[in-house]
């Protein structure tokens, strides 16, 4: 009785041994499944901070294929040498630009600079001279002679002098024309002598009277002459846009004869 017991109580314990072990192979079994189920291209890092002193920005992945870990370095970019290369790169281009290639320039066309002195004819030589014009007019009666110069440099008036002198040709007394030309040049006399730039002289006589102006066209007021029209018909009224040959033209019309002398320097 005590033996079957004994037999029985063995059996039992066999039996848990049995479950026991059937429990941890299922577990087993179990994990593996979980293992497998993962997709084959599924990797596990670890940090190596957490296993290594020292260990800078790594990592350790699985190799899906023999299941052994694998060190993989950092694989950050360098950017100190592709800014090198690429400075390199842009000083090439610019040297080919500068030296070899055409593109961008502008090609301008250089003249020789030449240097010509000119001298005009006043420069070179200024030309002097004395336009004179006479008029002589003889009757029974009386005498007229007139004188007339202009001094003037490069064709520019510079001074003029007019002469008049009238002579009765009768011992007697003189002419009605006489008495008539002294009215007027009297009259121009007392109208012009106080004129800047003009010198008026005016004197008389029983034979007759002379008549002088002289004209600096440097000082002169023209628009202060006073002329009246129809009198002192031999004058002829200066003006600023006198030249020589309009002041010849002018006087060889009252009937003057006019010729000129020239001095160069």
């Amino acid at each position: 009785m005590e033996e079957k017991d004994k037999n029985k109580k063995t059996e039992e314990e066999l039996k848990k041994d049995t479950d026991e072990n059937e429990e941890l192979s299922l577990d087993d079994s179990n994990k593996e499944n979980d293992t497998d189920d993962e997709k084959d291209y599924v990797t596990r890092e670890i940090n190596l901070d957490d296993l290594y002193d020292g260990a800078i920005n790594n990592t350790v992945v699985i190799d899906p294929i023999t299941n052994k870990e694998v060190l993989m370095s950092n694989k950050k970019p360098n950017y100190t040498i592709l800014g090198v290369a690429l400075a390199i790169i842009i000083l090439l281009l610019l040297y080919y630009l500068n030296n070899k290639s055409s593109f961008g320039r502008k090609t301008t066309d250089v003249e020789p600079n030449t240097t010509v002195n000119t001298r005009t004819t006043q420069d070179i030589e200024s030309e002097y001279g004395t336009l004179t014009c006479t008029y002589k007019s003889n009757s029974d009666a009386e005498s007229q002679d007139v004188t007339y110069t202009a001094n003037y440099e490069n064709s520019q008036i510079t001074t003029t002098s007019f002469n008049y002198v009238v002579i009765s040709n009768s011992n007697n007394n003189t002419s009605a024309v006489i008495e008539d030309l002294k009215t007027q040049y009297e009259t121009f006399f007392i109208n012009n002598a106080s004129v800047s730039g003009n010198t008026v002289s005016f004197q008389s006589n029983g034979a007759g009277f002379t008549f002088s102006v002289e004209t600096n066209y440097n000082r002169t007021g023209f628009d202060g002459l006073n002329v009246v029209d129809g009198q002192t018909i031999l004058y002829v009224k200066p003006s600023k846009d006198d030249t020589v040959d309009s002041l010849e033209d002018a006087y060889q019309n009252k009937g003057f004869s006019c010729s000129r002398t020239n001095t160069s320097e």
